[in-house]
């Protein structure tokens, strides 16, 4: 993991732990963090707050924000809203829409074979009776200590070359990753894979009002990573939703991209933020601080918001 070593300040609030589906710990965090000299950190788990209980007494040479990346729809397609700055009352209320850990199990597992019997029915080769076995056992599918679901069921379809046809022949299917297959396939309208879950998930309108109640700031998550009809439609989410800025720095970004939403923040008059999305063992290159090696983000970008 590459180090940042010159005396600059730099941030990262987009981190992922094991309260979610990161790999390390909030404590292994910070001390990562004050290894890399980050002035500003914020850990960002999904839709939970949990991670600042643990490290609420714990000291930190930077400051720490309390933030949280929250699941909803726009259009029927899944996005995703980083909170920043949300007060004590931000937990109990994130509860109110917030499936019970057992819930969003089961719901895994539901939209897991949902999904595999979507497929199938569009013509997806499976093995046979793979619907059945996955829900009796799912384990024996993907390591659900290091994966999602849609890991399993993604390789699984890589077994048969007929497949192929759906993705544009065999090479696009070989190398297309999974968080490609479920933003721009499984979760995009637009696709003959497309599955509807906008009501497994609280809607932007209120995700929105409860982070403005409890005195927090929203932004767009990673908008080049979703389906490029969010993109598409940033005006109509700028007009009509109550955002107050959007995620400029981030991993997977182009230059051009990160410069294209700057200059749209400026022109718009919301504020940046931006992060690693780092998430551990888990996602490749996704280093803390530092993305794949050239991610540098300056403290100056969020300093009208601190």
């Amino acid at each position: 993991m590459e180090t940042i070593e010159d005396n600059l300040e730099y941030i990262d609030i987009h981190i992922h732990s094991t309260y979610s589906d990161g790999t390390y710990t909030p404590l292994e965090i910070l001390k990562l963090a004050e290894k890399q000299n980050l002035t500003v950190i914020s850990i960002t788990d999904h839709n939970n707050v949990d991670a600042f209980e643990e490290i609420k007494n714990i000291p930190y040479n930077g400051i720490v924000l309390r933030g949280c990346e929250i699941t909803t729809t726009y259009n029927g397609e899944i996005i995703e809203i980083l909170a920043y700055k949300v007060n004590e009352n931000f937990r109990e209320r994130l509860a109110e829409i917030r499936l019970s850990q057992r819930d969003a199990k089961q719901r895994q597992y539901k939209v897991s074979c949902i999904t595999i019997d979507t497929l199938a029915e569009k013509g997806v080769k499976f093995r046979n009776n793979y619907g059945d076995e996955f829900y009796k056992n799912p384990k024996q599918f993907y390591d659900t200590k290091k994966e999602s679901s849609m890991d399993g069921i993604l390789r699984e379809i890589k077994r048969y070359e007929e497949n192929a046809k759906f993705f544009g022949g065999l090479e696009n299917m070989l190398k297309i990753n999974t968080n490609e297959f479920v933003r721009n396939m499984i979760y995009n309208p637009k696709s003959i894979f497309y599955i509807d879950q906008t009501k497994l998930y609280p809607s932007l309108e209120k995700v929105l009002e409860i982070i403005h109640e409890c005195d927090g700031l929203a932004f767009l998550a990673h908008l080049y990573v979703y389906s490029e009809t969010i993109a598409q439609n940033l005006d109509n989410i700028v007009k009509n939703y109550k955002l107050d800025g959007l995620e400029c720095y981030y991993t997977l970004f182009t230059k051009e991209q990160t410069e294209y939403l700057t200059n749209y923040c400026k022109k718009k008059k919301l504020y940046m933020c931006g992060g690693s999305d780092f998430h551990g063992k888990k996602k490749k290159n996704f280093n803390l601080g530092t993305g794949k090696g050239n991610l540098r983000i300056s403290k100056e970008i969020i300093e009208q918001w601190l």
